[in-house]
């Protein structure tokens, strides 16, 4: 499965940014999930050294 991903802002006091992706071509429904991470060394897919977040939700 391929997504379309595109950046997104949440504008207001504090604006919230992030990255929408979504099944290419295809128009069924999915479950969502909305990943926020707080402080350390996590990158902005979720990943921490050896967890994958964004690739193993995925699969």
């Amino acid at each position: 499965m391929f997504f379309q991903e595109q950046e997104i802002v949440i504008s207001g006091t504090y604006p919230l940014a992030g990255t929408l992706a979504l099944p290419e071509g295809d128009k069924e429904r999915y479950p969502a999930i909305v990943m926020v991470h707080g402080s350390g060394d996590i990158d902005r897919d979720g990943n921490a050294k050896q967890l994958h977040m964004k690739r193993d939700c995925s699969t």
